[in-house]
């Protein structure tokens, strides 16, 4: 299957003005949006005894669902005031939006089924590509030829979001039986954009330029291949593959400049936020699996890249203030897992889990003026993966009740409707970075007891002749945390309902939100049981800050690493092993770096570097 949705918006303005008094007003706007919700299934369902039927071929089953999918918008705006005469006054705006989101469903099963390939393997695969991309760019231009001054404006939102599911599964009752190879895939290869480009300049005696954009990316796939409830068997030199694939690639740009050529002044502000908060799974559950002196294989693997970069650029005769932001986090998890009443008989088996994760937050910032220029760049990274391998029961896992990484609190079980407005305050102690004292935010609910914090709009909400009936609230974009804060009186007021209060740096124990629901039985004939956890985490924030005046500039650059991972392996409870060798082993690289480049150029000069990296992982190989 192959989808291609692509939407463009273009909108351009040109306004002159002229006589003894000129005056010129431009406004350009373009909005555009996608959603991609398709559901691409390839399912072989219900041919049972039971329903007397069942699925048999003389060679081969393939059951495969494969698509590509394209989701991009772009939107171009663009106005131009020229004002000319004695007394002349020029004003142009320009703003651009363009946003995607991608929920779709990609799935590969056997269900409730029996299938039989006589002479080959059988496969169930589902594949997914998709490439999801937001360009929006606004561009403003004012000049004002005469006595007067001018004004511009642009700003520009750019933002995606996926919320994908990809799985492969043999379920719900199914046997399947092959004279070779047995395998259950599904792959997700994602790459996603959002590159913002915000451009204001204004041209006189007096002028003023302020650019702002915005890019965001909000990534939560689910990938998974399974075998529950089902038999499979793989004959002759067959072996059982039972593989979850995801690679991903997350690029956040925001480039803003903003220049008045008058003796007025210019302000740039670009925010980049990448997140990638997606689950990798590979599993077999109340399965029996039989591959008599073959190979058992239970594989997870993903490899995620979240890259945020803002660029912010401002110049004015009088003064010029530039300020970034860029986050980049990732968290979720990649497992590979056997558990539950599920039974193996097989030569050898290996059950592994492999992650890949990169934060990189970067930025650059650059202010100049005749006058007075300022700096503010604030850059965070985060990884707070877990790379999970194990047989039997899954351990206990743990958790601050302030998540930076994910951008999440820990709630328990407190009900929180999703999308309510709650004020937050800290309490009296350090609020956590990110939010405001007595700020007002939606709550986004999700399934694994926390929350998360958006910030939103109050629109008017109208009938159908126009009329104001209402507000409503309009989600905006995730909060980002960069710090736990400080203090334990931290807490959300709630509208009708007790206020939550909350210590951000509590440890929680979390309750195993998959329980296995009997015990684990693995006979290995010949060979070993390898259970395998592998693990490279890192993030690098760079930020480089340069201003320059002739009487003062101020420079305050703030930047963060963090990695927080756990890589588990264990053999847990209920869990029975006969094997001729067992090897348990976890592995993990991490690294965290912060480098701040701050330079000031002027009469008075004042720079104030602050960075921070932090290692605070955990990585255990364990039975019992």
């Amino acid at each position: 299957s192959v989808a291609d949705v692509e939407v463009d918006g273009i909108g351009v303005s040109l306004a002159v003005g002229g006589g003894t008094v000129g005056i010129a007003g431009a406004v350009g706007a373009a909005v555009t949006s996608n959603t991609f919700s398709g559901r691409i299934t390839a399912a072989i369902d219900d041919a049972d005894a039971g329903n007397a039927q069942g699925v048999t071929a003389g060679t081969f089953v393939l059951v495969d669902a494969t698509a590509a999918i394209t989701v991009d918008a772009d939107a171009k705006a663009a106005s131009i005031a020229v004002g000319a005469g004695v007394a002349a006054v020029a004003v142009a705006l320009a703003a651009a939006d363009a946003r995607n989101t991608h929920n779709g469903t990609f799935n590969a099963r056997a269900s409730n089924s029996a299938v039989t390939a006589q002479q080959g393997g059988v496969t169930v695969d589902a594949d997914a590509t998709s490439t999801i991309t937001a360009r929006p760019d606004a561009i403003a231009a004012a000049v004002a030829a005469g006595i007067g001054g001018s004004a511009a404006g642009s700003g520009a939102l750019g933002r995606n979001d996926m919320n994908a599911s990809i799985s492969a599964s043999v379920e719900n009752g199914s046997d399947v039986t092959a004279s070779g190879d047995v395998t259950v895939r599904a792959n997700d290869v994602t790459d996603v954009n959002a590159s913002v480009v915000s451009v204001a300049t204004s041209g006189g005696l007096v002028g003023a330029s302020v650019g702002i954009g915005l890019a965001f990316n909000d990534i939560k796939n689910t990938v998974s291949a399974y075998v529950s409830d089902s038999a499979v068997t793989a004959l002759g030199s067959g072996d059982i593959v039972i593989d979850a694939d995801a690679t991903q690639v997350i690029d956040t740009t925001a480039s803003v400049a903003a220049i008045s050529i008058s003796l007025g002044g210019a302000a740039a502000g670009a925010v980049s936020q990448t997140n990638v908060d997606s689950t990798v799974q590979a599993y077999a559950r109340n399965a029996t699996l039989t591959a008599t002196g073959d190979a058992v294989t239970v594989d997870a693997d993903s490899d995620h890249a979240a890259n945020a970069n803002a660029i912010g650029a401002a110049g004015a005769g009088t003064f010029a203030v530039s300020t970034i932001v860029a986050d980049a986090t990732i968290g979720g998890a990649t497992r590979a897992f056997v558990d539950g009443a599920t039974t193996v008989d097989a030569g050898n088996m290996d059950v592994t889990a492999d992650s890949i994760a990169d934060a990189a937050p970067d930025g650059t910032t650059v202010a100049f003026s005749a006058a007075y220029s300022g700096n503010i760049a604030v850059i965070n990274g985060a990884v707070d993966r877990t790379t999970e391998s194990y047989i039997g029961d899954r351990t206990r896992q743990t958790r601050d009740t302030v998540d930076v990484a994910s951008n999440s609190i820990y709630v328990g079980n407190t009900t929180f409707t999703d999308r309510e407005i709650v004020t937050y305050s800290s309490g009296g102690g350090t609020a956590i970075e990110g939010l405001e004292d007595g700020g007002q935010y939606m709550v986004l609910v999700d399934d694994d007891n926390t929350i998360r914090l958006a910030a939103f709009n109050v629109d008017d909400l109208k009938d159908a002749d126009d009329n104001t009936i209402g507000q409503v609230n309009v989600y905006q974009h995730d909060i980002f945390f960069r710090s736990q804060g400080g203090g334990d009186g931290h807490s959300l007021s709630r509208a009708g309902n007790p206020a939550f209060a909350f210590d951000p740096a509590t440890e929680i124990t979390l309750p195993n939100d998959n329980p296995a629901p009997a015990v684990t039985d693995l006979t290995l004939t010949g060979g070993p049981l390898n259970v395998t956890s592998n693990a490279e985490l890192s993030t690098e924030a760079t930020p480089v800050s340069i201003g320059g005046s002739f009487l003062a500039t101020v420079g305050v650059t703030i930047t963060s690493a963090l990695v927080d991972g756990q890589t588990l392996a264990y053999v847990g409870e209920d869990a029975n092993v006969s094997a001729t060798a067992v090897s348990i082993d976890a592995q993990s690289t991490e690294s965290a770096k912060a480098e701040n480049l701050s330079v000031g150029i002027g009469g008075l000069t004042i720079s104030l570097s602050l960075a921070s990296a932090k290692v605070d992982s955990v990585t255990e190989a364990f039975a019992g």
